[in-house]
């Protein structure tokens, strides 16, 4: 295996996560606490509770998923400076997020689903969004020399 100070490397740009819109529950919570709930055939109510009690623990992964891309953030920049210790973390923190991105994709799927059962509308994906979410990598050239701190 190669350390890291084995160069030349490019640069690396920025690795912040783009995740999108999740759905907020404040209406949900306010029902739930005016106790207008009751008055929701069982089967619905059980179907919004569903949703609205998965959307927590997706919610809860993303603020996850957020931590694990901020430790994976050391490689932006010049990759050269880091030791090899630093890109195994990288490398165990990457496998953590792609681990949380799969809980996150495979359970918005259902969540998909169950709001197409309620017949709740299904909105369309904004390009602009979709383009920024879903872009690769970027490398860049650096403006000033890095340093090895």
């Amino acid at each position: 295996m190669k350390s890291a100070a084995a160069g030349p490397f490019e640069p690396v740009g920025d690795l912040s996560l783009h995740i999108g819109h999740l759905l907020t529950d404040d209406t949900w919570q306010s029902e739930r606490a005016a106790q207008t709930l009751v008055h929701f055939p069982a089967a619905e109510r059980e179907s919004y509770g569903t949703i609205y009690g998965q959307q927590v623990d997706i919610r809860n992964w993303v603020n996850e998923e957020l931590g694990v891309w901020a430790a994976i953030r050391v490689l932006q920049g010049y990759p050269g400076r880091l030791a090899p210790s630093d890109i195994t973390l990288i490398r165990q923190n990457i496998q953590v997020a792609r681990t949380l991105n799969y809980l996150i994709v495979l359970n918005a799927a259902a969540q998909l689903s169950r709001a197409s059962t309620l017949g709740l509308p299904k909105v369309d994906a904004r390009p602009d969004e979709v383009r920024d979410t879903c872009a690769p990598l970027k490398r860049t050239r650096p403006s000033l020399p890095y340093t090895t701190y």
